[in-house]
C-alpha cells in the first residue's frame, strides 16, 4: 500500500471497474483465448463432474452424468478450436490492424447473441423434459437437470463476455 502504484491501480479500479478487466487485454485476440479458456475450464469440470454423477449407480446421476460428459465434450472441443483459430488469426500481419480488430470484435458480437438465442432453446429443452418424462423417469429428469445446468452456464457466459466486450468498443 506504500507503493504510489499499486494506489493508482487501485484508483483506476475504482473509477472504472465495469471495464478494469478488459481493460488489461491488448487485443480481440486475446479476449477470444480468454472466453476459450473459461469454456474449456467449464468442460472439464463438467466432464470430471459427469463421471462421478455417472458413478453413482443411481438412475437420476446416469442421466446427469450422461449430459455432463456430453456436454463437457463438445464444449471442449469448441474451446480447442476457439484457441486454435484465434492463435492462427492473431499470426496474420493484418490481425491488428484497426480494421480487422473492429470486424472482429462485430463477428464475436454476433456469434455470441446468436448463441444466447441458443441457449434460451437449450434451457426450454431442459425445462420441458423436467416437465414431461422427467415427472416421472428419474433418468430423464436427470437428464433435464443436467441441460439446465449446462445451458444455464452457457447463457450466463456468454452475457457476461457480450457485456464485457460492449463495455469496450475497441477491445
Amino acid at each position: 500500500m506504500n507503493n504510489a502504484n499499486d494506489i493508482e491501480i487501485k484508483v483506476a479500479v475504482i473509477e472504472r471497474p465495469d471495464t478494469a478487466y478488459i481493460e488489461r487485454r491488448r487485443n480481440i485476440w486475446d479476449f477470444q483465448q480468454h472466453i476459450s479458456q473459461r469454456l474449456l475450464i467449464w468442460s472439464v469440470g463438467s466432464i470430471v463432474a459427469g463421471l462421478v454423477t455417472l458413478a453413482s449407480g443411481k438412475a437420476i446421476g446416469r442421466g446427469l452424468g450422461i449430459q455432463n460428459i456430453t456436454w463437457g465434450a463438445i464444449d471442449g472441443l469448441i474451446a480447442i478450436f476457439g484457441l486454435r483459430a484465434a492463435n492462427q488469426r492473431m499470426a496474420d500481419p493484418e490481425a491488428m490492424s484497426p480494421e480487422t480488430e473492429a470486424r472482429e470484435t462485430e463477428n464475436l458480437r454476433r456469434i455470441l447473441w446468436i448463441n444466447t438465442g441458443l441457449n434460451i432453446g437449450y434451457l426450454l429443452t431442459g425445462a420441458a423434459i423436467l416437465l414431461t418424462r422427467g415427472r416421472e423417469n428419474e433418468e430423464a429428469r436427470g437428464h433435464g437437470i443436467g441441460v439446465l445446468i449446462q445451458g444455464s452456464f452457457l447463457f450466463v457466459t456468454d452475457l457476461l463476455s457480450l457485456a464485457e466486450l460492449q463495455n469496450k468498443p475497441e477491445v
